[in-house]
């Protein structure tokens, strides 16, 4: 019991001097003229356009939101730059997409928001330290016009492995990996939406793994251009996006859909079907997604 208790003074005290320090670091930087000037969000990172939720929802979640823990939780921000001046740089600003992640799981917090630029680097996350599959990650880019991932021929832009918290993936162009621009492997509940993928040998896979079959994870709102497939889906995943009894907002742009708009409301009249199993995109987009 004693050894349980000094165990658990030590995380707590390392935990806090961790959080004083990172507070501490961001108050600093933010004095700076240039962090004024790039921390400025713009509409992607505002924290309603993020969640996306209906009022109702957010009316039953207020209560667990308001809790101090929580609220830390959501709004601690890690902050990706790949060309920042270098005193920029601290635990909460930092130079590379994994940095940011890797950082946020040992940081208490879920929100990574990358700048323009070109990242080149294979990407895993994985879910959160203090709450293992539960709470994922908010990774945020400033718009797939701006914001590139390059795989340069690693297996995977994005690899999602055991999360099962709402990850969000938005704003990014995902491009040239060797297996997939996003792999999704034991992980349920992630949004991906507003991204681009190209020149990918598969734009977006779940193959499912050995503890969880990946299904639930909505994918709307992305452009699949030149790959060899644009997506393959062993599980059930939602590739347009109905929720809540709404009207439809579409689903995803494929270049290699063939059917009609008759009525001309930009949604295909017929599915798009997708490799793997019984997924469909119900909505496909006639015309690429625009930010």
């Amino acid at each position: 019991m004693k050894k349980r208790i000094i165990l658990f003074g030590s995380l707590l005290a390392a935990f806090v001097m961790i959080m004083i320090s990172n507070v501490s670091a961001v108050e600093y930087n933010i004095n700076h003229t240039y962090i004024k000037s790039i921390e400025r969000p713009n509409n992607m990172f505002t924290f309603s356009d993020t969640l996306s939720i209906p009022s109702w929802l957010w009316f039953l979640l207020g209560g667990i939101l308001s809790l101090p823990l929580v609220k830390l939780y959501f709004s601690r921000i890690i902050y990706v730059d790949d060309d920042a001046p270098d005193q920029w740089y601290d635990y909460m600003h930092v130079k590379t997409i994994q940095e940011g992640i890797d950082h946020a799981r040992f940081a208490y917090a879920n929100n990574i928001r990358v700048y323009d630029g070109i990242y080149e680097e294979q990407i895993i996350m994985k879910s959160s330290f203090f709450i293992p599959g539960l709470f994922g990650f908010w990774l945020i880019g400033n718009g797939s016009n701006s914001t590139i991932i390059d795989a340069k021929g690693s297996n995977y832009g994005i690899d999602l492995q055991y999360i099962d918290g709402w990850s969000r993936i938005i704003g990014f162009t995902i491009k040239n990996a060797s297996v997939s621009g996003i792999n999704i492997g034991d992980s349920q509940w992630n949004f991906i939406t507003e991204n681009t993928f190209i020149n990918n040998e598969i734009g977006i896979r779940n193959i499912g793994r050995k503890y969880i079959d990946s299904n639930f994870n909505p994918v709307w709102k992305n452009n699949f251009i030149h790959n060899n497939l644009n997506a393959y889906d062993a599980g059930e995943n939602d590739w347009s996006f109905d929720w809540y009894g709404e009207i439809p907002i579409g689903g995803n742009y494929w270049d290699d859909y063939n059917g009609e708009d008759r009525d001309g409301d930009g949604i295909g009249d017929t599915p798009y079907y997708i490799a793997g199993g019984n997924s469909r995109d119900t909505y496909p987009l006639i015309h690429m997604w625009e930010e």
